[in-house]
């Protein structure tokens, strides 16, 4: 009887040591087959927590980054728009100096006069333009033309739109078209390039070098207002691509924090697996001895 029981109690040992080790081996094959060493709560609570913070973290970090970059690529998008259109109005500039002395020839006259045509239809053509479908200058009213054919009616609004870059910052994403068009107190400021251009042409086709001597001073007033606007995306740029940057080195580093966490090492892993085969075998060995001795007294 006393016999009986121990074997009983050795049988229940090998059964409770051999359902450990093949759970241990089950986990440690799994932990090979994902590549983590976490995959629940029950495998480590404390480790589980970080890793759900880490990846929400990583969710967050990829939602500013990609608002940032849709951000800078519509900055990137203005920036160009508005480079262009300095430009052209510094080529007419060029132009309209140049121009005064030729006054005395009808032909050259004319031929400055259809050059301040073009820069101006080209600026206006920048002013309308469209980027991913939306208009960049008409305030936040985006899917309405800012500009008609000859430049002087505004169809936009004078709404700032602003992004969020980061958990308190915010940046502005547009600029108001009316603004760049003809300055900051609208049709008529000393700014005004509609204006100045198209009073610039018809002087020019007037011959009227009294009106193109009005208009002269008020140029180089306005190249420099259009530098300051153009400056002042780049300086957008700048931060925007800072943001992006800052948020690039952060995802980096969150995935290694994750990767510490939640991934497996597979050489570990592999050594622990044998151990686990081994111990497996071990009992399997220790049990096949036992019921060889039960049953020799069995026959003896």
């Amino acid at each position: 009887m006393v016999y009986r029981l121990g074997e009983f109690s050795a049988q229940r040992q090998f059964l409770l040591n051999n359902k450990r080790s093949n759970f241990d081996q089950s986990e440690i094959l799994e932990h090979l087959a994902t590549g983590k060493k976490v995959l629940r709560g029950s495998d480590d609570p404390v480790n589980y927590m970080r890793i759900e913070e880490t990846k929400n973290q990583l969710r967050q970090n990829a939602a500013f980054e990609k608002n940032v970059e849709q951000i800078l690529q519509q900055n990137q998008a203005i920036e160009t728009a508005l480079g262009s259109i300095r430009d052209a109005f510094d080529s007419a500039r060029e132009v309209a100096v140049q121009g005064t002395s030729h006054l005395n020839d009808d032909l050259e006259r004319e031929t400055v006069a259809d050059e301040i045509a073009e820069y101006r239809e080209l600026i206006i053509n920048r002013l309308n333009t469209r980027h991913e479908g939306e208009y960049l200058f008409s305030g936040n009213l985006v899917t309405t033309q800012p500009f008609d054919a000859t430049g002087t009616v505004y169809s936009g609004n004078t709404v700032i739109t602003n992004a969020r870059i980061n958990e308190t910052d915010t940046i502005p994403t547009n600029f108001i078209g009316s603004e760049i068009a003809y300055g900051p107190t609208g049709p008529g400021d000393p700014t005004d390039m509609i204006e100045i251009l198209t009073n610039l042409e018809a002087a020019y086709r007037n011959n009227d070098e009294v009106a193109i001597n009005a208009e002269l001073p008020r140029l180089r007033a306005t190249s420099e207002r259009l530098n300051e606007t153009v400056a002042e995306v780049g300086t957008r740029n700048v931060r925007l691509i800072s943001e992006r940057d800052e948020y690039g080195l952060f995802e980096e580093n969150l995935k290694s924090v994750l990767a510490e966490l939640e991934d497996a090492d597979l050489a570990e892993e592999i050594v622990g697996l044998e151990q686990v085969q081994n111990e497996i075998q071990a009992q399997l060995r220790s049990q096949r001895t036992l019921n060889t001795q039960s049953l020799l007294d069995f026959l003896g």
